[in-house]
């Protein structure tokens, strides 16, 4: 059975390569925040799911947002809802809204670390969840189109994805 029958090309930009990679991929060892070296339109597609939390502040996560609109054609990013009552990567309701140092003690304690291991955590993989009005910030233009993820009539997450991909800038790669 062929193992990529649609004949894709698909490169996984990534701050480290697995050790057993996958000979399907590609792999690039680049930051998402810092692709100025890349050609414009590199890729047919930027497909992020659940990362630009993980960026640092709002302004890295602009940085890395304005690079993938301008090394892919088309883009589709999902990422979780700061409104939402769930925190998905501790697993814990509400804590996402506390303040970062109470954060900090909260999770220190259910997590029995001490205060400074939690800030190390923290620091090494930070978590800053989008707003529906920070997510419109980041993606202003018309072209994309903003949808809510919803669980029990809530938004859990946030996904925005281009609308559609215009004649001119569409693919003329004929799959071999």
């Amino acid at each position: 059975m062929d193992a990529n029958p649609l004949r894709l090309d698909v490169t996984l930009v990534n701050l480290a390569v697995p050790e057993s990679a996958d000979p399907r991929f590609r792999y690039l060892k680049a930051d998402v925040r810092t692709l100025e070296w890349m050609q414009n339109q590199a890729f047919d597609v930027a497909f992020s799911n659940s990362l630009i939390e993980h960026l640092g502040d709002l302004s890295a996560q602009a940085q890395a947002v304005a690079h993938m609109k301008r090394v892919a054609r088309l883009l589709y990013l999902q990422t979780p809802n700061r409104g939402f009552f769930w925190e998905p990567h501790y697993a814990l309701p509400f804590v996402h809204w506390l303040s970062l140092p109470a954060r900090m003690r909260a999770l220190s304690l259910l997590n029995r670390t001490s205060l400074k291991d939690q800030y190390d955590a923290y620091i090494s993989n930070p978590v800053r969840l989008l707003s529906r009005s920070e997510l419109r910030y980041l993606f202003p233009e018309t072209e994309f189109d903003h949808r809510a993820e919803r669980v029990l009539g809530m938004t859990k997450s946030w996904v925005v994805r281009s609308r559609k991909l215009s004649v001119e800038n569409a693919p003329t790669k004929e799959p071999t």
